[in-house]
């Protein structure tokens, strides 16, 4: 485990309204609570930054991610496309290769990025499933009014 992900205590996003972003809560040192905000103008950057955030870009989390989705996908009916992959040809459905474009390389693992926001949240969950670290709406973090 990254020396960092012990750290991390809980995650939480925003995408039912603009704009997007996500909230990395951690304890990096007894006594010590810190709050990284992520947010970008592109959905992908934004994923991007938080799956570097939590995995580090070690392997084997990144891996956990491809075997978790994978199987997210075996399991949901009707559900035709992959989030990340070893393998970029396995993101789409043989009748959607056309967007193999869109997608984006990181450390050697390819992500879905013709995705909306919720298609971005279920990828951020996934890292989080992947690494062991909680995920909610920022609505559960306390303190937050929406208010902007």
């Amino acid at each position: 485990m990254p020396d960092h992900l012990s750290s991390i205590a809980h995650v939480y996003g925003e995408f039912v309204h603009r704009p997007y972003f996500v909230i990395v809560r951690s304890h990096p040192r007894p006594g010590h609570e810190r709050f990284d905000q992520y947010n970008s103008a592109g959905l992908t950057e934004l994923m991007l930054s938080v799956v570097e955030h939590l995995t580090a870009g070690s392997p084997e989390y990144l891996e956990c991610m491809c075997e978790l989705d994978a199987a997210d996908k075996a399991r949901i009916p009707g559900r035709t496309r992959r989030y990340v992959s070893k393998r970029r040809e396995e993101l789409y459905a043989e009748d959607s290769q056309g967007l193999l474009p869109a997608s984006v390389e990181y450390k050697g693992y390819w992500f879905n990025t013709n995705a909306k926001h919720t298609q971005t949240r279920q990828i951020i969950q996934l890292v989080c499933r992947a690494c062991n670290v909680p995920y909610s709406s920022v609505r559960k973090l306390k303190g937050f009014t929406g208010d902007a």
